[in-house]
């Protein structure tokens, strides 16, 4: 599980926004269109900024960039999804690929990964997409792992 978790995560990391809500009670909620996520998702190049986990209620940060003591390295990832629905990516060691697949869900709320020629696929929720930062959540048995981008520098 771990190395599919890391060649997922490594691969194609996604992302995108439906909903946002406010404090306030007067305002409504605010729906993206998915064609105003996308237009977001591919404008820019992707880089992982943190990855949280949280595991029968524990959370635990396993990479935050910059950091000296993270338990995973995330560094080197990049990804930049394109127009067509393929990804372009760079993995944790450093390897650059084509092969990366994405589609857009339920309105741009979750994501659909795929690695087609490893048989990989996997779906993401909980997609938001700002022109600072992209996010989703990978369910797990236990829990889920938040990943959160930043446009790579």
């Amino acid at each position: 599980m771990t190395q599919l978790f890391k060649l997922l995560a490594s691969v194609v990391i996604a992302s995108l926004i439906a909903a946002l809500t406010s404090c306030n009670s007067k305002d409504k909620e605010v729906t993206t269109p998915q064609s105003d996520v996308k237009k977001r998702l591919t404008a820019k190049t992707w880089q992982v900024k943190e990855v949280t986990e949280w595991e029968s209620g524990a959370k635990t940060v396993v990479y935050k960039r910059g950091a000296a003591n993270n338990e995973d390295d995330y560094a080197a990832v990049r990804q930049l999804f394109k127009d067509d629905g393929t990804v372009v990516y760079t993995d944790q060691d450093g390897e650059t690929g084509t092969g990366g697949r994405y589609e857009l869900l339920e309105n741009g709320t979750v994501l659909k990964l795929g690695m087609p020629e490893f048989g990989i696929s996997v779906v993401v929720y909980a997609v938001k997409v700002t022109d600072g930062e992209f996010s989703y959540r990978l369910d797990t048995e236990d829990g889920y792992v938040l990943f959160i981008f930043e446009p790579a520098l």
